[in-house]
């Protein structure tokens, strides 16, 4: 926060706007696949113990719903990182991590877990057709609505 806010506070005093986006993921950690989750957790050189717990730790899991005196039947969780535990928004960060590497140049990125917000700099002499977060910019939009396999499981 405190970085975005001088960020801005910079920009604003170079005489140029600053364009921002937030987003929301709906149900983030509700939505993270586990067999996705462990591949980044390899890809960042996670192995051994500490991996197969986390194995453990994410599979096996069920659930039941109760709404007033009725509950439905045991499901079980086919992704999801656990609501309240401690590592879920380290692991949720871990499965999110490369998305700032797939924006263009000029876009920042911020994240907390199920929240992002990206913003640019528009220099004050710049040409409109150049903003980097131009809502129309389906290229920029895309990337992030469509981050692979992040809506899949719904």
């Amino acid at each position: 926060m405190l970085e975005s806010l001088n960020d801005w506070t910079n920009s604003i005093e170079r005489g140029s706007q600053v364009d921002v986006i937030y987003f929301d993921y709906a149900k983030a950690f509700d939505r993270v696949p586990h067999d996705l989750l462990l591949d980044k957790l390899v890809s960042i050189k996670l192995n051994g113990n500490l991996l197969k717990w986390l194995a453990s730790y994410l599979s096996n899991r069920a659930f039941t719903v109760k709404v007033t005196k009725n509950q439905s039947s045991t499901k079980m969780a086919q992704c999801g990182v656990p609501q309240g535990a401690v590592i879920s928004p380290i692991l949720f960060g871990i499965y999110v991590n490369e998305i700032p590497s797939k924006l263009p140049m000029g876009v920042h990125c911020k994240q907390f877990a199920g929240d992002i917000k990206l913003y640019s700099e528009i220099p004050k002499d710049s040409d409109p057709q150049n903003n980097k977060l131009r809502v129309t910019n389906h290229d920029t939009k895309t990337r992030i609505v469509t981050w692979p396999h992040f809506f899949m499981y719904k």
